[in-house]
């Protein structure tokens, strides 16, 4: 599984970066063989009422399967990121699940 960060509006330090890695890989970890990429962007938000927030976006591309695109917007680069990483995490979930129930129940007669 291959892993990019990248920002916008925003310095990708390298202690974020290891931050956004480490938490996608302990979420999805174990569907590493069948996921292909999981590219995230993390973007500083300007709101029009003056407050600062950061969105983060992760693509999970599955092998076999369509890809899945997840959005969080935290008050920081770090709760977006964590709550983006638990979001993927179930939309993987569920996915692949859905995707085993089909192929049990298309059986041809």
């Amino acid at each position: 599984m291959q892993i990019q960060v990248s920002a916008r509006r925003l310095d990708t330090s390298g202690r974020l970066r290891t931050h956004a890695e480490r938490r996608l890989r302990s979420k999805l970890g174990r569907f590493s063989s069948r996921i292909i990429n999981a590219p995230v962007m993390i973007t500083k938000l300007n709101r029009s009422n003056g407050r600062s927030d950061t969105r983060c976006r992760i693509q999970v591309r599955i092998r076999g399967l369509t890809q899945i695109v997840v959005e969080e917007v935290g008050k920081n680069p770090y709760i977006a990121v964590d709550r983006a990483a638990d979001k993927v995490r179930r939309a993987v979930v569920r996915k692949l699940d859905r995707a085993r129930e089909s192929r049990r129940y298309s059986v041809v007669l």
